[in-house]
Order: C-alpha cells, then structure tokens, then sequence
C-alpha cells in the first residue's frame, strides 16, 4: 500500500477509514491519523454525493450487489481544502474475519482530464473549421474504405447528407467502369503502401451526375504505427479542366492557323519557282521543236543541251512537290547525314521567298562543324516554322539570322 502510486483507501461496512495510504495523504490533504474511523464520504466525496454514496453502501450489505463494484469509473473527488478534482476510482469488496470491508484505488487524473478537455475542444474547433470548407471534401475513411465522418464541402460537392453516407464504403463515388477495375481498392492500397496516394478522374454525384475530382487520400495510423484509416480530401475541378480543353483547342486552332499562313506563304514562292522551271521547260522544248524541223550534227548538239536543261528543271520541280508534301502531312523519315552549313546556306532563297521582302534572310555558318543524321524535310518544315514565327515578331520587317554550331550538351 505504501508503495503503491494510487491513494488506497480501506472501508469496513460502516462506511468508515479503516486504512489510508501515504499516497492518499497527498492526494487528499487529510493524514492517516486524522482519517482513520472517520466517515470515508465526509473526508474524500463531495457533499451532493454522500447520499447516493449511503444508499448504495446500505443496498450491498442487504443485496450483495453494488453498481460501481468490479469497475472503473471517473467522478469528482474532495481534497481537504475544498477543492474538487478528477479522479478514476475502482472498488472492491472483500471479507476478513467475517467483516466486509471495501478496497477503493483512487488515481488524480488532472492532468488527463485537462488534456481530454482541451482535445475535445480541439476538435470541435477542427470540426468547426472543416464544415467551414466549402470547396473541398474533407472526410475519413476506416481501414475498409468506410465513411467516419463528412464535412459540408462533401455535402455540397458530392450531395449526401451526412446520415446518409455515414458508415458507405467511398467506392460509391467512382464511376461503374473504374469499380470494375477495382480502382478503389487500388487507390487505398497504394495509400497503404506510399502513405499517400493522390490524382484525378471522373467521380460521381448522389443524382448520377460526373465531375472531374482531384483527390488526395492519406493513410492515418494509431500511436504504436498501425493503420487506422485514411483522410480523404476531394476538390471539383470539372470547370478548369474544361477552361484547359478550351485552351488547347484554341492553341491547336491558333498553330492551324499559323501553318495555313506558312503554307500561303509557301505555296506563293513554290508557285513563282514553278512558273520559272516551267518556263525553262516549255522554252527548251520549243527550241528542241524547232531544231527538229532542221535536222543536222549542230543541231543535235543543241537539242541534247536543251533536254538537259529542261530534264534540270523537271527535276527542280519534283524537289518543291517533295518540300510541300513535307510540309502539308507527315511522312516516314529518312535520315541521313547532313552538312548543316550547306543545308542553311541553300535555304536562304527558299525561305526568303516564303517570309516576303520585308524581311531579310542570312545564314551563317561554321568551321569544324559535325555532320548531323536527319530527315531533311523535316528539318526544313521545322526551320520554316521558327522563321514564320520569327517574321511574326517582326512587325515592321527586320534580319533573320541563322546559324550553325556545335553544342555540348550535359544531363540537366
């Protein structure tokens, strides 16, 4: 008794001290001396109790049956001074030399109850501020996936009261196709694993109703590391993804647009070249038509000139048909290796003629420059774009300059 860390307090069945240990003596102010034989309910109860204390003292001596008997309970204990305070107390009955007498440990909980007092009050506080989020769902979730609790943003977002959710397993939420891809399951267990599991999709509503969710759902564990449940916070996010949509589209109309104006631009320069090669042509099998009707050796040579400079500019052409093919659809590639330098160099006139006059077009080269292995329309549809694009951020004309270097390049 002495050493124990409880007061431990001995009544015989008259309701009187019959031991009081040095623990008791702090705890209640009254010495072993001053509280042996006296009435254990005036030194330790307060008064409002004593009476109900009497009674259930009289109905186990006449019953055998005591209420508190064999349990722990918290109520209020009396310090000498007046004072009430908390305390756990548990009572037993037992006899000795055919007297009964009761056994009472009584714990100071203080302390606890202070910190139970001020977690309680932490909680109606948190609860006051999650039912104050209107924008996103803040829930738990037990180990199972089933509903604690539900804050007025989850309400509102996903339209279930809160008894009507309580207690739901949260796959109610997911669409038909992801429950039978068990991606609840999945989501909680990746949270089980990582600590945290988060992303978007589609979820539903009470009235069959779908909106794009962002989630986050956290794994919650106990004090010795178990898992307990899961936090759970929803947001609706179903107006930007729309605006992103709308966004990309317009950027997708707007390149359209661009490469239609490129194309325009091309197409013109293109159509100018073909005038010229066709005039090469249609010129040389003219003199070819006129040679023939005045046949001899000069006259051979001359034709064999001619159908050389008119096969050059077929050939010509079939270069442009190719550069506009390149441009207007996508096509296999065909790398092969390239000198950059000469590559720039003989796309001077080319994009010259696609930009207009009033911008000018150089390129620039550079010594021990290394070949490179690529698809040389490709590289020429790429290398028009950025020039359209330079053009465009030239509004009153300017010098468009392009270069080749190597570089080196690291791993950032």
């Amino acid at each position: 008794m002495e050493t124990a860390l409880d007061a431990v307090i001995i009544m015989d069945a008259q309701g009187r001290v019959a031991e009081w240990n040095e623990r008791a003596v702090a705890m209640f102010g009254w010495s072993r001396a001053q509280a042996l034989g006296r009435p254990m309910a005036d030194l330790i109860i307060p008064e409002r109790y004593r009476e109900q204390h009497r009674r259930g003292l009289k109905r186990y001596l006449a019953t055998g049956k005591g209420k508190i008997l064999g349990r722990r309970l918290e109520l209020s204990g009396l310090r000498r001074s007046g004072e009430e305070f908390p305390v756990e107390l548990s009572i037993a009955p037992f006899e000795e030399d055919g007297h009964v007498y009761f056994v009472g440990c009584v714990r100071d909980i203080t302390a606890r109850a202070a910190m139970q007092a001020a977690m309680k009050e932490s909680n109606v506080q948190f609860r006051i501020l999650v039912n104050a989020v209107k924008e996103y769902a803040i829930y738990l979730l037990d180990s199972e996936g089933r509903i604690t609790t539900w804050n007025s943003g989850a309400e509102q977002i996903k339209g279930y009261r809160a008894k009507e959710i309580i207690g739901k397993n949260f796959s109610r939420f997911f669409t038909e196709d992801d429950r039978k891809a068990g991606l609840p399951l999945r989501i909680l267990r990746d949270a089980t694993v990582a600590g945290k599991s988060q992303g978007e999709g589609w979820r539903v509503r009470k009235d069959g109703s779908r909106f794009w969710a962002s989630t986050v759902i956290q794994r919650i564990d106990d004090e010795y590391g178990k898992l307990i449940g899961f936090a759970k916070v929803t947001r609706d996010v179903t107006e930007r993804r729309e605006a992103e949509q709308l966004l990309e589209r317009a950027r997708e109309r707007l390149l359209q647009a661009q490469k239609m104006e490129a194309i325009g631009q091309l197409t013109g320069g293109v159509a100018h070249d073909f005038n010229n090669l066709l005039m090469v042509i249609t010129g040389n099998l003219g003199l070819i038509q006129k040679n023939l009707e005045t046949p001899g050796p000069a006259a051979d040579a001359n034709m064999r000139r001619q159908v050389a400079n008119a096969m050059r500019g077929a050939k010509r052409g079939a270069t442009l048909t190719e550069r506009l093919l390149a441009f207007s659809r996508r096509q296999a590639l065909k790398p092969v290796p390239l000198d950059a330098n000469k590559f720039i160099t003989s796309e001077v006139e080319f994009l010259q003629r696609s930009l207009g006059e009033t911008v000018e077009v150089a390129a620039i080269g550079a010594g021990g420059l290394w070949q490179i292995e690529v698809d040389a329309n490709q590289l020429e549809a790429a290398l028009l774009n950025l020039a359209v694009n330079a053009r465009d951020a030239m509004a009153n004309g300017g010098k468009l300059t392009i270069e080749a270097s190597n570089a080196f390049l690291d791993h950032e």
